[in-house]
Parts: structure tokens; sequence; C-alpha cells
């Protein structure tokens, strides 16, 4: 008896096992994806053995350097970021599963293409950096003037970034950062279409419409005197709006 239970112990840890293995057998050999915010792509499994015999790369030709999405065979190594900048290609930022947005050239997608940890690559397209309620603004009226907030590479050219300004009418703010400038305006459908072909520009979203509706908020402008459920310090000085006529 208590041989036959120490058999169907081992017996079920040994089936565990055996679908484990299978499960990330499945996984390594299946397919991967490079989950976008606004579209999930499935990338073809490429064992070692096929590896030599893949496809030719699906971006269009590129006269400059421009976006591209770059997917690795694993959790990126540091050493493959510097080979991949010694030839060319600037990682920008992150994208599950163990992809990047990148900036290139096309003598540097040759290049990189034979790689043996890269495997995918593919076209960072305009649409690819419109958030969703922005298309359906525009849907909905191609006649309005939409604010938005876009995030723009770092290290872009003096020229590129003159034409995405030139493209965000009456900029409203803008904020550098170690990964990009957010900068924010109003834009056209024309305008729109502009900044979501620079190479320059990311990501693209509404701009957040700030309110001071609560009294954290409205004591950060007007002064904390830190003293729970009190007016602002501006308020308490007499500025609270009454007795202002306004013509």
């Amino acid at each position: 008896m208590l041989l036959a239970n120490v058999f169907i112990v081992y017996s079920r840890w040994f089936l565990i096992l055996c679908l484990g293995l299978f499960a990330a057998s499945m996984e390594a050999n299946g397919p991967k994806y490079i989950r976008l915010r606004n579209e999930t792509i499935a990338t073809p499994s490429v064992t070692a053995q096929s590896r030599a015999a893949r496809p030719a790369l699906s971006i269009p030709a590129m006269e400059e350097p421009g976006l591209v999405l770059v997917q690795f065979t694993d959790r990126m190594d540091p050493s493959w970021r510097e080979e991949l900048t010694a030839l060319g290609m600037q990682l920008l930022h992150f994208i599950p599963d163990d992809a990047f947005v990148a900036h290139t050239d096309s003598q540097a997608l040759e290049k990189v293409q034979q790689l043996p940890y890269v495997h995918w690559l593919g076209e960072f397209t305009p649409q690819h950096k419109l958030a969703e309620q922005v298309i359906h603004s525009f849907a909905a009226n191609s006649l309005t003037n939409l604010p938005v907030k876009l995030l723009v590479r770092t290290g872009v050219a003096t020229h590129e970034l003159a034409t995405v300004y030139a493209n965000l009418g009456g900029i409203s703010r803008f904020h550098t950062l170690q990964f990009g400038t957010f900068a924010e305006g109003q834009v056209n459908a024309r305008q729109l279409w502009n900044l979501a072909l620079s190479p320059a520009v990311l990501w693209i979203e509404p701009a957040p419409q700030m309110q001071l509706l609560d009294e954290i908020s409205t004591k950060m402008v007007a002064g904390d005197t830190f003293s729970p459920g009190s007016l602002a310090h501006v308020h308490e000085l007499g500025f609270d709006g009454r007795g202002v006529t306004v013509a």
C-alpha cells in the first residue's frame, strides 16, 4: 500500500514536469508578440535551423533615418545594445515582449537583420503613434482643432524638431525628460498626420484638460496653509472672488 502511494505521488510530479516542459517548448517555438498600445503584432517563430533562411525585411526602403520595431529572441542583454549602437541603431522605448522602438537607417537595418539575437524587424507606422481617442475625435469631426500631447524622441535633430513645432500650433507647454520631450498644442487633421509621419514623434494623445476641482490642487496654486479643510493662503488673504464685478 505504501509503495502504491509513493508511486502515485511520483507519477503526479512526473506528469507536472512533463507538462511544464511541453508548455515551455510550445512557448519557445510558438509566435511572439509585440504589444503596442493600439495593436498587438504576432511575429512568426524563427528556429535556429530556419534563421539563415529568414525572409527579407518587411520594411519599405528608407531614404532617411526613421523608426522601426525590433524584437529580440529573449530578454535583452546589455551587450546587445552596445553592438546595435555601434551599427547605427538607437533603442528608444521598450515594448513587451522583448521588443523596442528604435531609430536607425537602411544600412544599419541590413546588418541588424543578420544578428543571431534579432527575432523580428518591422515598420513603426504612423498609425502606431496615434491614441484611439485622437483617431475617434477626427473621425467624428475632420475639421476640429484638437489639443494634443506628444512625445518627441531623444537625440532629435534640430531641423526635425523645427518641423514638429511648425505643425504643433499654439504650443502651450513642453517638458524635457531623460527619455524624450513632451509637448502640447492644438492641431488640425493635416498637422496631425504630418506629426505622425515625423521620425521625431513617438506618441500622440489628447492633451489633459486640467481643472482645479479639489482642495489639494487649489492649494498647489494658491498657497498651502498646511491645515486640512482650510482655505488656500491667497483666499485667506481675502482674494476669494467676492465683491468682484465682471463686465
